[in-house]
């Protein structure tokens, strides 16, 4: 364990994050001397969406790989569902260094609410899978307009939907 530690990892002791400072190892009796320095840095989890109204809007998150300097990624796959927003990067992406990941979320017409599901991989730099998250975008149906008990508008006679006043 000792030949892939890097001065670049954390160790976490009860609940606590650390990074080494310095790392001195006796060979011949296998004992290893750290200096750890506490890490008050962000994590990399992906930050809660809100709930987005009909209206629309625009999510935005960071997204920070494992170790970039070292080949560390990130994986962003394509929403499980028919997609209806617009993320930037474009989906799929493959991310090598702390990225904005950001989704446009247009005005809901449909009178239903919809949700887009977008799939974060984090990758270490030898390839191993070491996390997944998601990213869920919900957006909710519009209030304004009268719809009927089947979840059809109720049309004008110029074939608009009947709004609410």
């Amino acid at each position: 364990m000792l030949t892939k530690l890097t001065l670049d990892d954390a160790i976490y002791l009860r609940d606590k994050k650390y990074r080494i400072d310095t790392m001195k190892t006796n060979l011949t009796t296998g004992l290893v001397n750290m200096v750890l320095v506490s890490d008050w840095t962000t994590t990399r989890k992906v930050t809660k969406p809100p709930l987005i109204d009909s209206g629309g809007s625009t999510f935005v998150t960071p997204l920070k790989p494992v170790k970039p300097t070292k080949g560390g990624y990130i994986k962003v796959e394509a929403p499980l569902e028919t997609s209806f927003t617009t993320p930037t990067p474009s989906t799929p992406a493959t991310i090598t260094e702390d990225t904005e990941f950001s989704v446009v979320v247009p005005s809901n017409g449909t009178g239903a609410e919809r949700t887009n599901t977008y799939t974060v991989k984090y990758y270490s730099p030898d390839g191993t899978l070491l996390e997944t998250t998601y990213i869920v975008i919900k957006q909710l149906a519009a209030t304004d307009k009268l719809i009927t008990e089947s979840g059809l508008y109720i049309l004008t006679e110029k074939l608009d939907n009947l709004i609410t006043e």
